[in-house]
Parts: C-alpha cells; sequence; structure tokens
C-alpha cells in the first residue's frame, strides 16, 4: 500500500516538474530567437546610420538635428545591445 502511494506521488510529481521543464524550455528557445532577431535589428540601425554619416561626410552639412538624431540612435543601439549581451549572457 506505500508503496503505492509513494508511486503515485512520483508519478504526480514528476509529472508537474516535466511540465514546468517544458515551459522553460520553451521560454528559453523562444528568447534566443527573439534575442537574435533583435540582434539583427541593431545591426541594420548601425549600418544605416553608417551610411547616412558618410553620406554627410562628403561635403554635406550636417544639420543640428541630424546630429541630434545621430546621438540618440547611437545610444539606443548601445543600449540595446547591452541589454542583448546581458540576455545572452544569462542563457
Amino acid at each position: 500500500m506505500e508503496s503505492a502511494v509513494a508511486s503515485a506521488f512520483l508519478k504526480s510529481v514528476m509529472g508537474r516538474l516535466f511540465q514546468v521543464l517544458e515551459k522553460e524550455y520553451n521560454k528559453q528557445k523562444g528568447l534566443r530567437q527573439d534575442t537574435l532577431s533583435i540582434q539583427q535589428d541593431v545591426r541594420m540601425i548601425a549600418a544605416a546610420m553608417d551610411d547616412r554619416l558618410h553620406a554627410l561626410g562628403r561635403g554635406e552639412r550636417r544639420t543640428a538635428v541630424a546630429r541630434l538624431y545621430s546621438e540618440e540612435m547611437l545610444g539606443l543601439a548601445h543600449d540595446a545591445q547591452d541589454c542583448i549581451d546581458r540576455i545572452v549572457h544569462r542563457l
């Protein structure tokens, strides 16, 4: 009788444990895909900024708004990359 109770208890606990582990695995798997997507977006932003800065360096004069925008975008790109690095480190 005791072994039947213990067996039922273990099956119940193990079933719940496997459910929790499966959910956590799926979250981590999705997080990795999201992280890769964000990294690609940050690279695209950086490339667009580089293209624009090179174009402005060829004789066009950068306005104050363009300078401010470049600084803001660069700061955003750095912040996003820092977040991505922290997430990847946790994985």
